[in-house]
């Protein structure tokens, strides 16, 4: 979500925000397993819960950086791509998420990676108590 890591050289400099909004039925976990450093990740979880919801950012790039971005975030190497759909205030839009496929409950969350989704959060104007709720998310020092 952090225009700033988004648009950094090697993912997708063209990154411009289309709409804030959230997928139902779905829980943001950080159990996502990083071979790169051993820690958890974000995931957008199907829970088939109506009630849960994942808050995020809608972008539009240029197509010649999505293989760049694909491999920024670890596409089949522990992510999957898929079409969610996002409610958004406006209107209801199509994005392509990164979903887990190397989960393992309990790892440890870096402060600075949980840094990153914050930035992300209040820069777009996330809601209050989800904001709060990830400042909540126990991490640790990554030494």
């Amino acid at each position: 979500m952090s225009s700033r890591r988004l648009t950094a050289a090697g993912r997708a400099p063209s990154a411009t925000r289309v709409a804030v909004g959230y997928v139902p039925s779905r829980k943001l976990t950080f159990d996502k397993f990083s071979t790169r450093d051993r820690s958890g990740k974000c995931d957008c979880e199907a829970t088939g819960d109506a009630a849960e919801r994942v808050y995020g950012v809608v972008y539009r790039i240029i197509a010649l950086e999505r293989a760049a971005l694909d491999a920024a975030e670890g596409l089949h190497k522990g992510y999957r791509s898929e079409i969610l759909t996002v409610i958004a205030e406006d209107a209801t839009h199509r994005a392509l998420a990164y979903i887990a496929t190397d989960k393992r409950p309990g790892l440890p969350v870096f402060n600075w990676y949980l840094e990153h989704v914050l930035r992300g959060a209040t820069e777009n104007g996330l809601p209050p108590d989800y904001v709060t709720s990830l400042r909540r998310i126990p991490t640790v020092v990554d030494v």
